[in-house]
């Protein structure tokens, strides 16, 4: 399943020549990554450590880009999961400003023990939650 996040892009989004500064898109996607879990797999992402003893560090970021957006411009991001490994999630997210894609970025993040900070499987109750919304690559 495609979580769809509306953003508006603010003039302290852009650099200079008046286009969104590129780590913006990265922060902007893991906004929506927030939502996303807060809204489909009902764990707020800082819960994961206070609840259940785990943390979601990035292990790996893909990111390409096809066209610019500007102050004043509101934009959609597309958000999904792709694949879960293990302890990874692999996730996606694609920006389009109506009909004109602007970015895909792929990033990874794998469970870890917050003590040991050691790779573990990811739990069983967040699993369960996920796999009903993995949304394979070719799609």
């Amino acid at each position: 399943m495609e979580y769809e996040v509306k953003r508006r892009i603010y003039w302290g989004d852009c650099d200079p020549a008046g286009i969104v500064y590129t780590p913006q898109f990265l922060d902007m996607s893991f906004q929506a990554m927030e939502h996303f879990w807060s809204d489909h797999v009902q764990v707020r992402w800082l819960s994961l450590q206070s609840e259940l003893g785990v943390t979601a560090p990035l292990v790996h970021v893909d990111m390409n880009f096809s066209s610019p957006a500007r102050s004043g411009d509101e934009i959609s991001i597309w958000f999904s999961i792709e694949k879960l490994g293990r302890s990874s999630i692999h996730y996606r997210a694609r920006g389009a400003l109506g009909d004109q894609p602007l970015f895909v970025i792929r990033f990874i993040s794998s469970m870890v023990d917050e003590k040991v900070f050691k790779a573990v499987p990811i739990p069983e109750k967040i699993r369960t939650r996920l796999e009903k919304l993995v949304v394979p690559a070719d799609c």
